[in-house]
């Protein structure tokens, strides 16, 4: 897998879906815009209150959110 088909982060996902800056969701998500920058680029550890506003933000059931965790995490094997 080159770097164009990297996976996507999951803040990222749903920061592109919502059309947001990085310092919109950074202050959505209680974090620095270094912080979140990091979470978005870097990161795969999230707490559960970030996993929680991460599913609410995006408008997802735990069905829907859970598959796209799966997803995440099967690109990542590749």
């Amino acid at each position: 897998m080159d770097a164009a088909e990297k996976p996507q982060s999951l803040p990222h996902i749903i920061r592109t879906k919502l059309g947001l800056t990085r310092y919109k969701m950074a202050k959505l998500l209680d974090k620095t815009p270094a912080g979140y920058s990091g979470m978005e680029s870097r990161s795969k550890k999230y707490s559960l209150a970030d996993l929680l506003t991460l599913k609410d933000l995006g408008g997802y059931s735990w069905q829907e959110f859970g598959e796209l965790v799966e997803t995440l995490v099967e690109e990542a094997k590749e």
